[in-house]
Formats: C-alpha cells, sequence, structure tokens
C-alpha cells in the first residue's frame, strides 16, 4: 500500500491582512484537484495568531477548505517563540490559545504500516510543563511502535548542518534542546525528519533518515543573519509517497503561485516588522 502526503507550511495567513492569501488559494486549488491521503500542516499557519487570535482562527477555517484530512502543528507566529524574545515567547496562554481555536500541538497518526508523528518544536527551552509532558508523551509513543516505520514532523529543524552545531539563534533548535531529542532519535530511528520554518526547500540524509525542509507558501526571504545552508528559496510543498521500503519527496508547487520576496520589508528588524504588520489596520486599495 502506497500512501501519500502533503506538506503544507509557513502560510502566514490573515483575514485582516491577506498579502499572501493567493499562494494559498492556489495551492488549495491544486491539492484538491488530487487529494492526498493527508495533508500535514507544519507551523507557521498564521501571520500573527500569537498576538492576534483570529489569525487562528482564520487559518482554522482555511484549512477546513483542503477535501483531504489536515494534521496541524504551530510554529512560532502560532503560539510564540522557544527563547525568551520579550513579548514574543511562547506562553501557557498563548498555547492554550492555539489548543482551543486550531487543535492539538502534538499527535500521532497510523496510516497502514506507517506512524506519522507530530510535536511542537516551539515548547522547547520554554520552561514549559508542557514541554517535560511532551518528552514523555513522545518516548512512550516511539517505544509503542515496535520498529515500525514512522514520520517526524516539527516546524523547526533539528539542526542546520551538523547535529553537534552551536546555536543558530531561532533557526532550529537549541544545542540544550536537540542532543536530548537525537538521543531519542537514535535509539528510535525515524525513516523521514520534516520540517519547516527556514522558507527553504532542502533535502538530506542524516542517521539513516531523509531530512526535509518544507518550503513556505506565503514568502520567501533571504536575510544576511539567515545561515547559508542551500536550498531551494520558491514557495510551494512538499509531496511524499510511502511505500514498503520506499519513501519519495518531491518539491511541487503551481505555475500561478508567486515567489513574493519580503527580504527589504525585515532586513533591519524582523521582529519589529512582524510586530507592526501584526498592529498595523489594513486598509484595501480603492
Amino acid at each position: 500500500m502506497t500512501l501519500r502526503l502533503v506538506q503544507v507550511s509557513d502560510l502566514h495567513l490573515s483575514r485582516s491582512h491577506p498579502f499572501f492569501f493567493h499562494n494559498w488559494d492556489v495551492a488549495v486549488e491544486a491539492i484538491n484537484a488530487d487529494p492526498p491521503d493527508l495533508v500535514v500542516a507544519s507551523g507557521d499557519l498564521a501571520l500573527h495568531g500569537d498576538v492576534r487570535p483570529d489569525d487562528l482562527a482564520f487559518v482554522h477555517a482555511q484549512l477546513d477548505r483542503l477535501s483531504a484530512p489536515v494534521l496541524r502543528l504551530p510554529g512560532n507566529h502560532d503560539c510564540g517563540d522557544n527563547l525568551p524574545q520579550g513579548d514574543g515567547a511562547c506562553t501557557a496562554e498563548r498555547l492554550r490559545q492555539y489548543r482551543d481555536l486550531v487543535g492539538p500541538d502534538r499527535w500521532a497518526e497510523r496510516l497502514g504500516d506507517w506512524t506519522l508523528v507530530g510535536i511542537n518544536a516551539q515548547l522547547y527551552d520554554t520552561g514549559l510543563s508542557d514541554a517535560g509532558e511532551q518528552t514523555e508523551w513522545l518516548t512512550g509513543t516511539l517505544e509503542g511502535l515496535g520498529g515500525r516505520p514512522f514520520a517526524l514532523f516539527l516546524h523547526k529543524p533539528l539542526f542546520l548542518n551538523e547535529p553537534d552545531e552551536a546555536r543558530h539563534g531561532q533557526h532550529c533548535l537549541s544545542p540544550q534542546a536537540r542532543g536530548p531529542l537525537l538521543r531519542l532519535l537514535r535509539k528510535h530511528p525515524p525513516a523521514l525528519v520534516a520540517s519547516g520554518h527556514l522558507h527553504a526547500w532542502r533535502r538530506r540524509r542524516w542517521h539513516g533518515a531523509t531530512m526535509i525542509w518544507a518550503p513556505a507558501l506565503g514568502f520567501v526571504l533571504r536575510l544576511p543573519e539567515m545561515p547559508s545552508s542551500g536550498g531551494t528559496r520558491r514557495v510551494g510543498w512538499v509531496e511524499y509517497e510511502l511505500g514498503d521500503g520506499r519513501l519519495r519527496a518531491a518539491f511541487r508547487r503551481d505555475q500561478r503561485m508567486i515567489d513574493h520576496d519580503i527580504s527589504n520589508w525585515v532586513a533591519e528588524d524582523s521582529q519589529s516588522f512582524y510586530r507592526r504588520i501584526a498592529d498595523a489596520p489594513f486598509r484595501s486599495a480603492t
């Protein structure tokens, strides 16, 4: 049995600030024309859901437009970020808000011989009790698989280039969060580790696993502080085929999509830029 799976990531949707809605609208039409067995939405679903609850409610309704079942994970724009970032940190209240308006922030879904496991990458380094609960849940879940193939989904990559690399800001998991998780994954090796966050499509191998960076659907981004780790910076999504001993992953896009490049918008201070567009009223052209 072969399973078809689609991963969409970094949609950055907002009812009040619909800058990137066109790409989402096109993607919905294209994916629904040949529906997969399942869709995974791997974070940054909203433009600024951590401070605008309506963005999360809007995202929930938009994901329901897909004709296939959808599993959803939060990113930093949905429930806040890992390390303290002033008013941008992941908090218990923002986590509750995400769960209320979008759904669970972790899951394990059995599909044929495969199990898809999703975790909330934003919990690491927060000190929230939910982080420890997730680690305990993940350990029990992987131990219960009995060696069956599984795919792990999370918003942020485990690392950029090497598992023992130093911190790279908020671009991937921190070394202190990454270490215990990598030890667990060495004990229970995944066939696939798929993330988003970096607005780039890239495929690599690590410890026998295929490691995928999903491209963004909303926009592309090239900033000086972003490490050069390769990858293709074009909007799109990923399509997987999971079969007996076989895993295929391919970049997909529709020719109608637009590679919005907002690098010049955020070149000086990306955090304050995102806050400004979250707080500013949107005025339609007349």
